[in-house]
């Protein structure tokens, strides 16, 4: 999700965000361009693979790709949210989203690793 744009050129620098359905173990793969050209077709793309992973209630993502984007080229953050069924939506974020990270849900609060 993001927040609503005329077009993608609009996205640059702006929050990805995420929403968990907690109940199973899930994964996504993002594929992020430069919004301008068609080098992705030849591999300058970025992709963020996300994992949740319900038994041990973690969220990762790790990047991936020959396409270093510049900080004002794409998404830059990532927010997560997590619903589940034993409460209130958890939100965590906005973090960089760099070359990956993990946020982990203790006691009712996400946190990021390091």
């Amino acid at each position: 999700l993001a927040d609503p744009v005329q077009n993608t050129g609009f996205l640059q620098g702006a929050t990805l965000r995420v929403e968990v359905y907690a109940g199973a173990d899930g994964s996504f793969d993002f594929v992020d361009d430069d919004s301008e050209t068609m080098l992705y077709t030849t591999g300058e793309r970025r992709v963020v693979s996300m994992r949740w992973d319900n038994t041990f209630q973690v969220f990762s993502w790790a990047v991936q790709g020959d396409f270093l984007m510049a900080p004002d080229v794409g998404f830059s953050q990532l927010e997560v949210t997590i619903f589940s069924s034993t409460g209130a939506p958890i939100t965590v974020g906005p973090s960089d989203i760099g070359e990956g990270g993990t946020f982990i849900l203790e006691e009712g609060q996400l946190r990021l690793t390091e």
